[in-house]
């Protein structure tokens, strides 16, 4: 009993349980186990099974510190069913019975010796009950083809065919020990899970006890069974075809399968449906009815043949069912079915559903053997949706019905979720539900961003504009101390004793390692209200920090989905390895160490929640992390440029090198054929319109334009400067050129500071420079090699002729300070 307690069980009346596995139980997976129990060893089988006494013969297919794998022959045993309110200690007696069975009670009057261990064999309803035990002996050879006949109740001889067990082995001094029984089980259970070894008949426990010794201690072990699926009867046997007209028609979906289980993702279509409540458990009563709506009870007397399959459908609120209802599918060509005449039948059309599918075909012969594979198999669907990672909260189950109880041969039976809401991939909860409006006043207010969305993604580019915040780090995993410090500066926990609404979202700010496998920092923050622009200072030493966080630009992945303390790292993982795969497919330049979550939702809220999660695009890198060095060898362009040996790159603008005589490392002459060029002005001297500028390129780039034009990114990414006569700042431009093959560029939005400018064919001479330089030091950079690269063209006649142009720009191949692959150049235009 005691490895069940860590499971949850969700009731629904005296006849059907759901049963889910914690989260807690998985949380093994992955890790290192110990199975040391602290129990007594067990007594080696050679010891007892010698000098004629007799166990039964197994083959071991694999042995570990934690169980065996073994292999049990087909054969008759002797079995008692184990009675009394206590089954797990009211064994004594079925033992009796078992031994004046051996000793000659048996209508052959024939004295057996044992095969040893006696085995224990428990079949749970649920966390708490039993449905059966008994107490089994395996017969001997001997006997095994004509098995003496039991006298009187209580004693039957049960064949039973090959099987799998995992089993684990102790000692114990106790006849009965019950106590560690649990223990062993749970460990064993707990090893199993570490080994992803699912395919276990869970709510059929064994235990084995060896008492054929004189020893104090006796050897016992638990078991699982292997779980033997019977075969399960082909759709091409039940639903209507071109080759089996006489069949009925089944109800279309789309599917496929989810990887590693033998578990279905099935998209039903639309289709008309009579339904039924199920009231008081009335499965007949329901059917009852739904036959005669079908057999022309309704209101135009029309007689349908009903689709495959019967359903059963129900709702889990809190740790109860809701309404339970029984269907039956109309032909798929009814498109208006008759109106029930009774008012306890519902006619409707089923919406276009996908859900989540586990098959079985276990012979069925009663209601409430079906009720009790129903159970055992949506316990087991929740199990192995738990062990991939699919967590599913708003629970809406159904059990598919494709055959008649009693039925001949293999049969056809289904359990299945609906995903819904809490899909990981479903739309997030809007932000018109969750900020601040003129049609939503009572709503908190919302961070002000600038949005630019990637077609046929779930990303999108935003830009953040400075605003206040409060903030704290987050010591150890103590998110809760941290929520606690940030909430008590808000409700007034500050020098001027100032209570401040929230501002959404609640973000999770986090540094990785270099080598991105652990966390340096994190941080949690809310933003202040936009009208506070000074804002009370926290306490001494409350840990909260305030400031005004500067623009910051961001690409972010939405999710929607219930969280809740189990799965809610769980979600934020996986929504994180998609938005890392997008951002390296799509090649968009981000700060792969700067992380973040951001929450609308507290977890466990009822109803949509949206969170997200993203990755800073331009982030302020941690002084010294390089030391600048331009003269570090710069990265190759087969690095960093798409070529027919790697295509996964972002194409480079293409030029032809000319020889220049300049007798320097790093300096070249290149000439860059006519191309369309993506501008935005932007103040050299203000780091945000850099931001800014960023952002409007990706968003022309990715469609917003007139034309709803996508274009691939191109490299570099430049910034141009334009002096005048006197050698001072004229203008300057970020910019991008457009893929060499575009012939006409689609237009900016008029409100866009975008211009496309089309640039000649034109001369340029560049130096190029490596190193992981970060943000704050890349200036120092450029001044250092824009000097290196003018005093080689000292005396040169492009030396003239570059400063008679006055444009001189920078080139970036990748996101300064990231850790990725970098090369930086410097140059002048000296086409004349």
């Amino acid at each position: 009993k005691q490895w069940y307690q860590r499971r949850v069980v969700i009731t629904a009346g005296e006849k059907m349980k759901v049963l889910i596995v914690l989260v807690g139980l998985l949380a093994v997976r992955g890790s290192e186990l110990k199975c040391d129990s602290g129990n007594r060893p067990a007594p080696p089988l050679y010891k007892l099974c010698n000098n004629g006494t007799q166990c039964i013969n197994y083959t071991v297919e694999e042995a570990n510190s934690c169980y065996e794998v073994r292999h049990y022959p087909e054969g008759n045993w002797a079995a008692a069913e184990i009675e009394g309110p206590d089954k797990f200690k009211d064994f004594k007696k079925a033992w009796k019975r078992l031994a004046a069975y051996f000793n000659g009670k048996n209508k052959e009057d024939a004295k057996i010796k044992p095969v040893f261990p006696v085995g224990h064999i428990f079949f749970f309803e649920d966390e708490e009950n039993l449905h059966s035990a008994a107490a089994a002996v395996y017969l001997p050879e001997d006997y095994q083809d004509a098995p003496p006949s039991p006298i009187g109740r209580g004693i039957h001889i049960s064949e039973q065919g090959p099987h799998k067990l995992y089993v684990r082995s102790f000692g114990s001094k106790k006849k009965a020990p019950v106590e560690e029984i649990g223990e062993e089980f749970e460990i064993l259970a707990e090893a199993l899970l570490h080994d992803e070894i699912y395919d276990i008949e869970w709510g059929a426990p064994i235990v084995f006890a060896y008492f054929n010794t004189t020893s104090k201690v006796k050897r016992f072990e638990v078991a699982f069974i292997g779980k033997s699926n019977p075969e399960i009867k082909p759709f091409s046997e039940i639903c209507k075809s071109g080759s089996r007209p006489d069949l009925r028609e089944c109800v279309e979906y789309e599917s496929s399968k989810v990887n590693g289980t033998d578990l279905e993702i099935r998209v039903y279509k639309e289709h008309p449906v009579a339904l039924t409540e199920i009231e008081d458990f009335d499965f007949g009563g329901a059917m009852d009815k739904l036959v005669s709506y079908m057999e022309g009870k309704n209101n135009y007397s029309i007689r349908y043949n009903f689709s495959l399959p019967v359903f059963t459908a129900a709702s889990i609120e809190g740790e109860k069912f809701g309404e339970h209802h029984l269907g039956l599918f109309l032909p798929s060509y009814v498109k208006y079915p008759a109106p029930p005449s009774d008012d306890e039948i519902h006619v409707t059309k089923a919406p276009r559903r996908k859900v989540i599918v586990k098959a079985f075909g276990d012979r069925v012969d009663t209601l409430e053997e079906l009720l009790h594979l129903y159970q055992k198999n949506l316990y087991e669907l929740f199990y192995e949706l738990h062990a991939h990672g699919i967590y599913i909260r708003d629970l809406h189950v159904f059990a598919l019905s494709y055959d008649m109880i009693g039925v001949q041969g293999p049969q056809r039976h289904e359990v299945g979720v609906v995903l819904g809401s809490d899909d990981p991939e479903h739309d997030p909860k809007p932000f018109s539900d969750i900020c601040y409006s003129a049609e939503q006043p009572e709503l908190l207010e919302c961070a002000a961003f600038e949005s630019f969305p990637i077609p046929d993604t779930n990303m999108e580019i935003r830009a953040y504009h400075p605003h206040m915040v409060a903030v704290t780090p987050v010591y150890g995993e103590d998110y809760e101390g941290a929520y606690g410090r940030l909430f008590s500066y808000l409700n007034g926990s500050n020098e001027n004793q100032t209570h401040y609404d929230i501002v959404l979202p609640v973000t999770t700010s986090m540094t990785l390692s270099d080598d991105y496998t652990s966390l340096q920092e994190t941080y949690v923050g809310v933003g202040l209200p936009s009208n506070v622009s000074n804002p009370a200072a926290p306490l001494n030493n409350s840990g909260v920090f305030v400031f005004q966080s500067p623009a910051y630009v961001v690409v972010i992945r939405a999710f929607g989905g219930r969280l809740d303390e189990n799965n809610a790292l769980s979600l934020y993982k996986e929504n994180f390895e998609k938005l890392f795969a997008d951002v390296d497919r799509y090649h968009i330049p981000v700060s792969h160490r700067n992380i973040i979550t951001l929450a609308y939702d507290f977890p466990g809220a009822e109803g949509p929640q949206r969170h997200e999660v993203g990755i800073l695009i331009d982030h302020k890198d941690e002084e010294g992390t390089d030391d600048g060095d331009a003269g570090e060898e710069p990265a190759s362009f087969a690095e960093l440029c798409r070529s027919e040996f790697n295509q996964t790159l972002p194409p480079c603008a293409v030029f032809e090198p000319f020889d220049i005589d300049v007798n320097r490392s790093n300096i070249e002459g290149r000439r860059y054929e006519s191309h369309y060029m993506v501008e935005v002005p932007v103040d050299p001297t203000d780091g945000e319109s850099f931001h800014e500028a960023f952002v409007q390129i990706l968003g022309y780039f990715n469609g917003s334009n007139l034309n709803g034009t996508s274009y691939n990114l191109t490299l570099p990414f430049i910034t141009i400067i334009r002096l005048n006569d006197t050698g001072h700042l004229e203008e300057s431009y970020v910019a991008m050129a457009l893929p060499q093959n575009v012939e006409v560029a689609a237009e900016p939005f008029s409100s866009s500071p975008i211009t496309i400018d089309q640039y000649p064919t034109h001369d340029v001479i560049v130096r190029s420079f490596g190193g992981d330089i970060a943000i704050t030091e890349l200036n120092d950079a450029y001044e250092k090699n824009f000097g290196e690269l003018f005093h080689a063209l000292k005396g040169s006649r492009y030396a003239d002729i570059a400063m008679d142009n006055g444009v001189i720009f920078s080139m970036e191949y990748g996101m300064p300070g990231s850790g990725d692959p970098q090369r930086h150049e410097v140059g002048v235009w000296v086409s004349e």
